[in-house]
């Protein structure tokens, strides 16, 4: 699974790839191990399908819980519940817990549209 690269890696990947294929690049470039952020700002004009996003925090507990028995046993209850209690459309609603963050937050990531 791949989570996407940070702006300053990123830039960092631009640079270090620029310069061992031998391209003309900036002095600074060199000097400072990387692009600079005006440099990424075209990059992301010129690569429209491309956006620095935010990808959605999971807690390790909801990570691991998600397998191939727990999403079974999932489906199984829902369909015991349904057959039991006749719920029509209208009355099912989707619940889940608000308030506690219990997930890092990360850092923007760039990644396709």
């Amino acid at each position: 699974m791949h989570y996407g690269l940070s702006k300053v890696s990123a830039m960092k990947l631009a640079s270090d790839y620029a310069i061992a294929n031998h391209n003309n690049v900036p002095e600074s470039w060199i000097k400072n191990n990387a692009t600079v952020k005006v440099w990424f700002c075209g990059f992301l004009k010129r690569n429209t399908q491309l956006s620095l996003r935010t990808h959605e925090a999971i807690s390790l507990s909801r990570a691991t819980s998600f397998n191939r028995k727990n999403v079974k046993d999932f489906f199984h209850n829902l369909r015991e519940v349904s057959e039991n209690y006749n719920f029509e459309p209208q009355n099912i609603y989707n619940c889940d817990e608000t308030g506690c963050t219990t997930v890092q937050m990360f850092p923007k990531v760039v990644a396709g549209k």
